[in-house]
């Protein structure tokens, strides 16, 4: 969607699934007048088709198909909480490919479930954690327990980001629990790129919220840290959901960034 001969932004939705490209769609709907954005699902999620493995190497070497195939040239790829994985991934394969790095609510390796239940436990929430443990770990029995473990999900989601409203975002759901098991066993399986960080040269920016439930602000404060010349925004009083939290504060520093890196290499960091 938007203007296709404006700087293109290629984004990512989480791996897994009961998700796909129709929430980072709406997220970014906003700069479509302005910007070339893509978003597309990930194999095995929403339309695309079940096939193969669903690795983090094959799901950015599907991203880098898809832009060779479209002609794209250099590309912002965008990423948050586990598409931000994604979107590290790719901006560490395919170097050559990125113009420019947008990272909010993520880190630079899987925090898991242990954040999760440290949080719930402090505001004294009482959880099915066995099907938590399910949902996380990757070994959801059938699609019924990945909704319920959704449904689970979204009742503590009410009380650790009181401020975000789904709303709009309330669509009909593919339900793929083979899909959302793989993801996260991908995630869970020691999934790091923190010693890599330093090798990523494109332009980066990175937000995250101070009362982030799900993956600590000090997460976000490792990547900027990590990134050389990256610009860091942390979000007081926001939690997991910073753009749909604070919706123009997140837009008004996407759209600087975007106007800050242009159309040319040269502020790319030299490799040493």
């Amino acid at each position: 969607m938007g203007h296709e001969g404006s700087a293109t932004l290629l984004a990512f939705h989480s791996p897994g699934g009961s998700v796909d490209s129709r929430y980072v769609k709406a997220i970014f709907r906003p700069l479509r007048d302005d910007y070339h954005i893509v978003v597309f699902d990930l194999r095995g999620c929403g339309r695309s088709e079940v096939m193969g493995s669903p690795s983090f190497e094959q799901l950015t070497a599907d991203a880098e198909m898809l832009r060779m195939k479209l002609k794209l040239g250099q590309v912002i790829v965008a990423g948050s909480s586990g598409a931000g994985y994604l979107a590290l991934e790719y901006a560490l394969r395919y170097p050559e490919s990125i113009r420019g790095l947008i990272l909010w609510s993520t880190a630079p390796s899987h925090t898991g479930l242990v954040t999760l239940r440290k949080n719930a436990s402090a505001a004294g929430l009482a959880l099915d954690w066995g099907l938590f443990e399910r949902y996380w770990s990757g070994h959801c029995v059938d699609n019924a327990d990945l909704r319920r473990a959704i449904i689970e999900f979204n009742r503590l989601n009410a009380v650790l980001s009181p401020n975000y409203h789904p709303g709009r975002h309330r669509e009909k759901r593919f339900w793929r629990f083979e899909m959302h098991n793989y993801a996260m066993q991908e995630q869970n399986d020691h999934w790091s790129v923190e010693s890599k960080l330093r090798e990523i040269r494109a332009p980066t920016l990175v937000m995250h919220g101070d009362q982030d439930w799900i993956i600590p602000v000090d997460e976000g404060r490792k990547l900027g840290a990590g990134i050389r010349g990256s610009e860091t925004h942390i979000f007081k009083g926001s939690g997991h959901w910073l753009h749909a939290e604070n919706p123009h504060e997140f837009e008004s520093f996407v759209r600087e960034f975007l106007g800050s890196i242009g159309d040319s290499r040269d502020h790319f960091l030299p490799a040493n």
